[in-house]
């Protein structure tokens, strides 16, 4: 609870929202994240928080973390006191609530500049008085290492990189819908990103007849179309026999193809097969997986080309590897789910987290035949063009990629799929260099109106919300006009949207729409347009790399 004498609970998020933003604090991803996850639990009321916590939840350390014998949260602290100390003796010397971390505990504390700057950055009251030690800190210094030195980066729009944890996950879903409030923070220092699922791996297999998986070890999305690409970031480090996690496209639990990571004597990457409850052993291929042990974030895809599927990793999202050769499943007249997996196979392993994210249906353009963009009739995503002066869509170099004729004007285009029914997210990842006059991203239309959420240059370069009768609202783009990921989403009542270059930290735009103005929401997907009333000066092409339809509502396998 906070003091009566206290700052308020909103006067404490801005001023964190402030350090966050600030580059003192923005250059240390981790930096960020611990802050912030400190900050939840201040506002949370706690008084304490256990190194374990800070090692799993902030540091994605595994349950074999030992405080006595690693200094890693204890070094983290003292350089986030550092860095409070530094960012209030400059940047924040006029703030009017100051922030600190008292010695030998990791709860952040705040206080109003008025009761005393200085006192309150070297030892500070705030939220609550400091809590007792815990049973990790007993006897164990803190570290008297000065903090390392991070390189300061252009954070304008930024500070989202953590308020995400700090609003912890019942505030979040009411402010911004974009979590269930039973998903626990995620791992290593990223904030709660949008549509971040997390499944602890449980004893269990799918494989052959019997089917003994733990509850909400399969979580089904949405279906998977013909011409679609099922997509998901996963972020998984098995290291016991037997644990597995990816993505499937999914009829049944008897008839899925799986693309994911396995640990077998070794990390190795399966991509997987069952029809009629018999695992198709000479169709599945292992290979030693030397990614796979370091920790970090891949990306799955599996491609749908009628009854052929075809699977590919990356890295980055933006660069894409094939796995293995496609298969044919036998002819089925339905449509299988997109679906995410993790368990341990019958084995007592240890459970393991696997964290996924970006989870749909949608389509990439890397691996297409290059040249002239026709989809099929069949397909789920539909191209249209309306433009006199001339517009063309080629697949070339992994993109898709929006070529404006030179002295067109008046163009539209867009390629879209049916809305589907209940809250949804349709995302896109997109690179596109503004002119005066046109503009790019993403669009949902309905029988009355339209939102779109796009990168143009109109007053400025910006990431707009864009409404009809002009209600337009924008944040400035960033420096250099990366790519960009944009994301629209509709949960009850609004629709809001947020833009994100890293696939971490996404801006939230400072307005939502109101679903009821669209009328009944038929399509959504990516649009681009040229105005009429522009000059006819050339254009650099607009590209995306791959767009997907988001269901918000995962359900486990019946």
């Amino acid at each position: 609870m906070i003091r009566d004498r206290g700052p308020e609970i909103d006067e404490c998020r801005a001023a964190l929202e402030k350090v966050l933003d600030s580059e003192t604090v923005s250059g240390s991803r981790r930096l960020s994240a611990f802050c912030a996850y400190s900050a939840e639990a201040a506002f949370a009321g706690r008084e304490e928080i256990e190194q374990y916590e800070i090692a799993r939840e902030v540091l994605g350390r595994d349950t074999d973390f030992n405080p006595y014998e690693d200094a890693a949260v204890r070094k983290l602290a003292t350089q986030l006191r550092h860095k409070l100390a530094e960012y209030y003796a400059g940047l924040g010397k006029s703030d009017p609530v100051v922030i600190s971390l008292p010695h030998r505990s990791y709860v952040l504390r705040f206080r109003r500049h008025s009761e005393g700057t200085q006192e309150a950055i070297e030892e500070p009251a705030g939220i609550e008085e400091s809590g007792p030690l815990t049973t990790a800190d007993h006897d164990i210094p803190e570290s008297s290492e000065p903090p390392s030195v991070q390189p300061p980066m252009h954070t304008s729009g930024w500070k989202w990189l953590a308020v995400g944890v700090v609003l912890g996950a019942v505030p979040l879903l009411v402010w911004m819908g974009w979590m269930r409030a039973s998903l626990p923070p995620t791992a290593a220092g990223s904030a709660l990103r949008p549509g971040s699922i997390v499944i602890e791996t449980a004893e269990g297999d799918l494989r052959g007849k019997e089917i003994d998986i733990a509850p909400g070890a399969v979580q089904l999305g949405p279906m998977l179309g013909k011409g679609e690409d099922a997509i998901v970031r996963l972020r998984f480090t098995p290291e016991y026999s037997t644990q597995q996690a990816g993505l499937m496209a999914i009829y049944d639990a008897d008839n899925y193809i799986r693309l994911g990571q396995h640990f077998k004597n070794r990390p190795m990457l399966e991509f997987g097969f069952e029809w009629k409850g018999i695992y198709e052993q000479p169709l599945s291929l292992y290979l030693y997986d030397p990614f796979g042990q370091l920790g970090r974030s891949r990306w799955l895809s599996l491609r749908r080309d009628g009854d052929r599927y075809a699977s590919y990793t990356s890295e980055n999202g933006f660069a894409w590897t094939p796995f293995g050769n496609p298969v044919t499943m036998p002819d089925r007249a339905d449509d299988p789910h997109v679906a995410i997996y993790a368990f341990n196979g019958r084995s007592s392993s240890l459970p393991a987290r696997a964290e996924f994210d970006q989870l749909g249906a949608g389509i990439a353009f890397h691996h297409r035949q290059e040249g002239p963009f026709r989809p099929a009739p069949s397909d789920s995503w539909q191209q249209r063009v309306d433009c006199e002066n001339g517009m063309s869509t080629v697949v070339e170099g992994g993109t898709l990629q929006l070529v404006f004729a030179p002295g067109s004007i008046g163009c539209n285009w867009d390629l879209l799929h049916a809305a589907p029914p209940g809250d949804w997210a349709i995302s896109a990842l997109i690179d596109f260099e503004p002119a005066a006059g046109s503009s790019f991203g993403l669009m949902v239309r309905g029988t009355q109106s339209f939102i779109a959420l796009t990168r143009r240059d109109l007053d400025g370069r910006s990431i707009q919300l864009e409404r009809r009768d002009d209600r337009d609202t924008r944040i400035d783009d960033f420096l250099g006009y990366p790519p960009v990921l944009l994301r629209l989403e509709k949960r009850g009542a609004v629709i809001r949207g947020s833009v994100s270059r890293d696939f971490e930290k996404f801006v939230p735009l400072p307005a939502e729409a109101p679903v009821e103005e669209l009328g009944e929401i038929r399509s959504l997907g990516v649009a681009g347009s040229v105005a009429h009333w522009t000059g006819e000066g050339g254009r650099p092409a607009a590209r995306v790399y791959w767009v997907h339809l988001e269901t918000l509502n995962t359900n486990p396998l019946p």
